[in-house]
């Protein structure tokens, strides 16, 4: 079957974010966003996006950015990943995680064009970048004809290319909240090969007191569910105890219980066996980052 050719209308490129917000509020549901234009391009040439009148080009909106401020990091939604991966920032333990999902981002090419809003907004949980947003607790600024507001990472994905993003808006920024003293993160993901997308990923952001024990743990989970999840159950099952390798993997145990979206690569069983392997590898990474053995 042959699938339907993408062709826009009409294409713009504001100089502005207020003049793309009244490029959204004049076409609607029929004006789609490009940034790095990943994957409105696969999207497209499957026939998976719907007759588009507008395509609004965010390039020259100057929102490719990193401020590092007292509460955090502020983050432009057009950062290119690869100038992203160059920033120090990224390599500090508490955000490390960050560096270490854009450095899986593959092929290269791919990270000099995509962006980190556009890989946030796709909702794929299988893409690196949003479980490591969960585990980092990210929160996204949204802006429409109608105002401001402050969307939480863990209440922005809902299925499959949806969020909680209202008709009109658009992500402007990116926000980082500074993680407490003594906090390593850390991510990993399992492909077929390394230029795939991840069969299972995960990423941590913890923080360990001076005697080895974990104050408080945040886990993002990918490939399992339709939208990326918090592993609540293993968070509580480390919080109090001391970062031992038996302590570490009797807290993933509740990861038994999860029901992994089936695929050709993989089904149910595989998935939960590996998740509790990657959840353990990767906690065990971040308190290493903090100069701590985990035996």
């Amino acid at each position: 079957m042959r699938m339907p050719l993408f062709r826009p209308k009409d294409y713009f490129k504001p100089q502005s974010v207020n003049e793309t917000v009244e490029l959204l509020a004049k076409y609607g549901d029929k004006a789609k966003l490009l940034a790095g234009g990943t994957t409105i391009y696969e999207l497209a040439k499957r026939g998976m996006i719907p007759e588009v009148e507008a395509l609004i080009d965010m390039q020259s909106l100057n929102l490719e950015y990193t401020k590092t401020e007292i509460d955090g990091l502020k983050i432009g939604s057009t950062s290119i990943l690869s100038d992203l991966l160059t920033q120090d920032v990224f390599r500090q333990p508490e955000y490390a995680a960050i560096g270490d999902a854009l450095h899986e981002i593959r092929p290269p090419q791919v990270r000099h064009v995509a962006t980190l809003g556009g890989e946030l907004c796709a909702s794929l949980a299988f893409f690196d970048m949003p479980v490591t947003a969960l585990a980092m607790d990210f929160s996204l600024l949204a802006l429409s004809s109608t105002g401001e507001r402050a969307i939480s990472i863990e209440k922005f994905w809902i299925d499959y290319f949806l969020t909680t993003l209202k008709k009109g808006e658009i992500v402007t920024e990116i926000r980082v909240p500074n993680p407490p003293t003594g906090t390593g993160s850390a991510f990993l993901k399992l492909g077929r090969t390394a230029e795939d997308f991840a069969l299972v990923n995960g990423a941590v952001r913890i923080t360990v007191e001076g005697d080895g024990i974990c104050k408080d743990a945040r886990i993002g989970l990918g490939g399992v569910a339709r939208v990326p999840i918090r592993a609540t159950k293993v968070e509580a099952g480390l919080n109090g105890k001391k970062l031992t390798l038996s302590n570490i993997v009797e807290a993933t145990k509740p990861l038994e219980e999860l029901k992994p979206t089936a695929s050709i690569h993989g089904g149910p069983e595989y998935k939960r066996a590996i998740s509790k392997v990657l959840v353990r590898d990767t906690v065990k990474k971040a308190v290493e980052r903090l100069g701590q053995t985990v035996s």
